[in-house]
């Protein structure tokens, strides 16, 4: 009997053809899944922008009962007879430095709340003498305290290290807020000083 070999041959070729192309599609067709798996993945994926961080502190930080932050009003037919006439907090630092909030009204009465490194820790008031008061106005009336930066040194190259002082100075019709953290007038400087003094020798009652 003849045999034909051509005809393997041709078959052979045939099934040889048809099982590289199913490989090819094979391999393709996994080439392609993992194109479409990492498309999804980076879809799903959140990028997020790290925080901007910034070496100066304009604003100045939240504060108890907002002694800090609280405007006065500017409306002259809104004033009222007793308003917040000076407010100062001392900040903490890397060290052992004071760190309190301390509210004067206009009428005498004090609010004083001790945080960390001071005598007095936790919320007290007092009451300050008419005389002191007195003091108090003439002084924020005739000083400049309205006509100062609102933050010291005025270039605002501040030194983290140091402790802050915030003053809020008002007369009732004018308010302003000065953080003082080095190179302050000595008009500021004088001033926080007689206020830290007054705190010393008010009678406080702890609350």
């Amino acid at each position: 009997m003849e045999v034909n070999f051509d005809y393997f041959k041709i078959k052979f070729l045939f099934l040889s053809k048809i099982n590289f192309m199913e490989n090819k599609f094979s391999w393709f067709t996994l080439v392609l899944g993992c194109v479409l798996i990492f498309s999804c993945s980076q879809k799903n994926k959140v990028v997020v922008s790290p925080s901007p961080s910034y070496d100066i502190e304009v604003n100045p930080p939240t504060v108890e009962e907002n002694v800090i932050n609280e405007k006065s009003p500017k409306n002259i037919s809104e004033l009222s007879k007793v308003y917040r006439l000076v407010t100062m907090q001392k900040t903490g630092c890397y060290g052992n430095c004071p760190d309190y909030e301390f509210v004067l009204q206009s009428n005498g009465d004090a609010i004083y709340i001790g945080k960390k490194n001071v005598p007095r820790l936790g919320r007290y008031t007092a009451h300050a003498k008419a005389g002191f008061i007195f003091s108090i106005k003439s002084e924020i009336n005739e000083g400049n305290f309205f006509k100062m930066s609102t933050i010291y040194p005025s270039n605002e190259k501040i030194i983290k290290d140091l402790p802050d002082t915030y003053l809020m100075v008002s007369d009732n019709i004018h308010q302003i807020i000065i953080r003082n953290n080095h190179d302050a007038p000595t008009e500021l400087i004088e001033f926080q000083n007689k206020i830290e003094s007054m705190i010393e020798q008010l009678e406080w009652v702890k609350k």
